[in-house]
């Protein structure tokens, strides 16, 4: 899809982002009595509790979900953290939703999908399309990100931390800053949006013209000389050659292209298109 910042602002002009805290889980080796209870009772309904086993699946701990945790939740979960410490914050999920209308989702996924990098990743993450969902940094154990529909006319993308150590990196390992997290600054360090430059576009369109001009000649050349012909070659220009390049370099995942040898083939487009808010949307509170 070829994008600039200024057709890009536009698409997502009619578009409504909205930022949240969608999972955060604690671990302990062994939970201290009545920490689930405590939670549920800031959560305002059940809490899973769930065993982390090793490859030989020996239980080793357990892990303390909390789906779309309330500020209240937050706030009790710095509290059991400081009355028993040997536990941590060990998963953190980030839900930017993009609210429009399901044509304008349609082209905004494509976009995010082909243009979205996510910054420092491992050599060994790939990204992959499992059904309707795709994680652009499979096998790796920090980071991940997650794009879905979730609805016809919202579209999901997770930023997701998915150990202590990369939960602690981000600077989100003490609850009582999540309820003041900026998720602006948090997408603006993990994200970035790339695409090609156009004058690197159209020097690959005068190759791929060029090559098949000399091959044209070539094979005239070839096939006059094996039948003793002498008739004038002419030189010829297809333009369906241009089209072709420009859709299919139009479908590169910057994703996979953007190597250290290929960025200088690409702009940067500012993040602030996205138009990713500064505060994070909370659910409404139980009823006591």
């Amino acid at each position: 899809m070829n994008i600039t910042a200024e057709n890009a602002a536009s698409l997502l002009e009619d578009v409504e982002v909205r930022a949240s805290l969608d999972t955060v889980e604690i671990f302990y080796h062994r939970p201290p009595k009545g920490v689930r209870i405590r939670l549920q009772a800031a959560q305002g309904r059940r809490i899973a509790l769930k065993d982390c086993r090793d490859k030989t699946g020996m239980r080793q701990g357990v892990r303390i979900v909390l789906n779309r945790p309330t500020k209240a939740a937050l706030e009790e979960v710095g509290a059991v953290l400081r009355d028993f410490p040997s536990g941590c914050i060990r998963r953190c999920d980030l839900a930017f939703d993009f609210h429009s209308a399901p044509d304008v989702s349609e082209k905004l996924a494509t976009l995010i999908d082909e243009h979205l990098i996510l910054k420092w990743r491992a050599r060994r993450a790939i990204k992959v399309r499992i059904d309707t969902t795709t994680y652009w940094a499979m096998k790796c154990r920090g980071r991940n990100v997650a794009q879905y529909r979730k609805k016809d006319d919202v579209l999901r993308v997770e930023l997701r931390f998915l150990n202590a150590a990369s939960v602690k990196r981000a600077g989100l390992a003490d609850p009582s800053l999540l309820a003041a997290l900026n998720p602006a600054i948090l997408a603006d360090r993990n994200f970035r949006l790339r695409i090609l430059k156009q004058a690197w576009v159209e020097k690959c369109v005068r190759r791929a013209v060029n090559r098949d001009r000399i091959n044209h000649l070539n094979k005239r050349l070839i096939s006059n000389a094996a039948r003793g012909r002498t008739h004038p070659i002419h030189d010829r220009y297809r333009a369906r050659i241009p089209v072709r390049i420009r859709h299919l370099l139009s479908k590169i995942d910057m994703q996979n292209f953007v190597t250290t040898k290929t960025v200088r083939f690409t702009d940067i487009v500012p993040l602030s298109v996205l138009r990713i808010p500064v505060s994070l949307a909370w659910p409404k509170q139980p009823r006591p």
